[in-house]
């Protein structure tokens, strides 16, 4: 998001976010009990990865990892917390400068295809949001005390695919012959897929393990997981094209630019 200049790293220590926000994300830090914990395996709480502020200072976006489709059980609690913790009566009460939300939900096409994907999320979610009929990608629809939207990302072709696609894209314009021998390794030694994967399934991982070996060939990237990469790599500087409207990044940004309007 830095990339296109509309948005900047929000920095603050949590004591010093915007009432109710610090108590709420700090609650999710103290939840965890330590004595229930295994060493080696920590179960963190669904927290932001990273933070952001529009250049005007009027927005805040905190991209939190859910983990994929199949994790919407705990997505309907995330969105149950959020609408208690920030209610229109919550807000008034504690005199908070925060005067709406919105929740973008980002998903990979994979093989089902963008409107799939967003009947998928019908189903799963229609539990919890008695009016969500009709929602399609990349819209805005209003609900109880905010507005929600899901984005689905695809491949260069627009119907199928992941993130990893367009990402895998940008570092081969930054460094071909990187990703092409890296490509060759992984062709050698990634495992083929069974006789019944899912192939846009299968090279997603085969293409996650390039990217991510690509982005560690800098040493400050060193064994880094792929988010890490993909947020600090040099191969990503100056990729992204924001003045072509048509192209997926620029299209989420437009989109979220959209939720309070």
């Amino acid at each position: 998001m830095q990339e296109s200049k509309q948005y900047k790293s929000y920095d603050e220590k949590l004591k010093d976010y915007i009432q109710p926000l610090g108590p709420f994300f700090s609650r999710k830090f103290l939840s965890k009990s330590v004595d229930e914990l295994r060493i080696g395996k920590p179960h963190f709480p669904l927290v932001p990865i990273c933070a952001y502020e529009t250049q005007d200072k009027k927005t805040l976006i905190f991209p939190i990892s859910i983990g994929g489709m199949d994790k919407f059980t705990q997505a309907i609690d995330l969105i149950k917390e959020i609408e208690n913790s920030f209610s229109t009566d919550v807000l008034e009460t504690s005199g908070s400068a925060i005067k709406d939300f919105s929740i973008l939900f980002i998903y990979d096409a994979d093989s089902r295809g963008v409107d799939d994907t967003v009947r998928l999320f019908e189903e799963r979610f229609k539990s919890h949001y008695d009016r969500i009929s009709g929602l399609t990608n990349s819209t805005w629809m209003k609900q109880r005390n905010h507005t929600l939207s899901v984005f689905v990302f695809t491949d260069t072709l627009g119907e199928t695919g992941v993130l990893e696609d367009l990402l895998l894209e940008l570092f081969r314009n930054t460094n071909e012959i990187l990703v092409r021998e890296t490509e060759k390794h992984f062709s050698t030694y990634f495992p083929q897929p069974a006789a019944n994967a899912d192939e846009i399934a299968h090279n997603a991982k085969r293409k996650k393990g390039v990217l991510a070996s690509c982005g560690q060939m800098e040493t400050g990237n060193a064994g880094a997981a792929l988010t890490v990469v993909v947020r600090d790599t040099n191969l990503l500087n100056g990729a992204f094209n924001f003045s072509d409207a048509s192209t997926q990044w620029s299209r989420l940004l437009k989109h979220i630019d959209q939720a309070f309007i």
